[in-house]
Formats: structure tokens, C-alpha cells, sequence
């Protein structure tokens, strides 16, 4: 394929189309570069998960993208006091996580 067959199959295609072909050709790149290698990603959650609230909701979406992504694996801690969170941090990283979220 050259850079005018490239040219000329984006010029046919809407912006959310090109969005879409890039955002997958960027995440595809971005994996070759890991090797393959798995995310690892840390929620930390300041309440239990069956709370119904924040805590709830945020682990819903932590499920919907663990299932989505097979390159993507996650951990979760759950009522973790706002004093703690900085160790947690630390311990899931010390594990192998390669981002968090609290």
C-alpha cells in the first residue's frame, strides 16, 4: 500500500471514521513497542464494592474494560482509609502494576 492508496482511502472516510483508524492503529503500534506485554492496572477504593455508590460504580467500569481488553489485567483493593492509600500505591507497583487509580 502506498502513502496515495493511504491518502486516498482517509479522504473517503468521516472524521470519527479516521479518529477510529487512528486510535487503533496508535494502540496496535504503542503494543508491538510492549512486545505484547499485559497492562497491569491498580484500583484502589476508598469503600467496599458493594457499597451501590462511587465504589461500585468505579468497579463496574474496572470489570468492563478487564473483560473488553485481553492485553489489559487489574487488581483491586477495596476500604482503603485516605491515610493509606500513598502505601498502596507503593505495594501495587512493587507488584507490577503499571498504573493506578484511586
Amino acid at each position: 500500500m502506498t502513502k496515495s492508496d493511504v491518502k486516498d482511502y482517509l479522504s473517503g472516510a468521516s472524521e470519527s471514521e479516521v479518529k477510529n483508524i487512528l486510535r487503533e492503529s496508535v494502540s496496535s503500534a504503542v503494543l508491538r513497542e510492549l512486545g505484547q506485554k499485559k497492562l497491569k492496572a491498580g484500583f484502589i477504593y476508598v469503600g467496599p464494592v458493594g457499597d451501590y455508590g462511587w465504589t461500585r460504580a468505579h468497579d463496574r467500569g474496572r470489570k468492563i474494560v478487564d473483560e473488553k481488553y485481553d492485553w489489559l489485567t487489574t487488581t483491586t483493593a477495596e476500604s482503603v482509609a485516605p491515610a493509606d492509600t500513598g502505601d498502596y500505591i507503593d505495594s501495587m507497583f512493587e507488584g507490577g502494576a503499571d498504573v493506578v487509580f484511586t
